[in-house]
């Protein structure tokens, strides 16, 4: 897979969403991060240079419902799964989609408050998504 440098990535990551998100730094190589220091951080953080030079050293991950707009996303782990997604729920099609090693997340701005996180099934077994 191809990856292309974008020279100011967390103003560009910002200007993908309608809404004021806030971004916190993960460790790289890992899909979460350990401890709660993340939940300290505020839209106010989002403001200092030094907060989001620290930010463009890593991963990024973005905090989902209320302290970011109310935004939330459909996390899809493997490369099949998008597509058959997709196809169930064609209002999806025209919304933002990001892409890390494999699968996608599908960004949305749900009505009402945003679902805490849970696996999906489907047919009773577990498909590799996560609201």
């Amino acid at each position: 897979m191809k990856t292309t440098q974008i020279p100011n990535i967390v103003s560009y990551v910002l200007g993908l969403f309608d809404t004021l998100v806030m971004l916190v730094a993960w460790p790289i190589g890992k899909k979460g991060c350990k401890g709660n220091e993340w939940t300290k951080i505020s839209l106010n953080d989002m403001m200092d240079p030094e907060y989001r030079r620290k930010l463009a050293e890593g991963n990024i991950g973005l905090v989902q419902g209320e302290p970011s707009g109310g935004v939330g996303s459909f996390d899809i782990d493997d490369d099949d799964g998008p597509e058959e997604f997709l196809t169930l729920n064609p209002d999806f099609r025209e919304t933002l989609r990001t892409r890390g090693a494999r699968g996608c997340n599908i960004w949305f701005y749900p009505e009402g408050d945003v679902p805490r996180s849970c696996r999906l099934k489907r047919d009773g077994h577990p498909r590799g998504v996560s609201a």
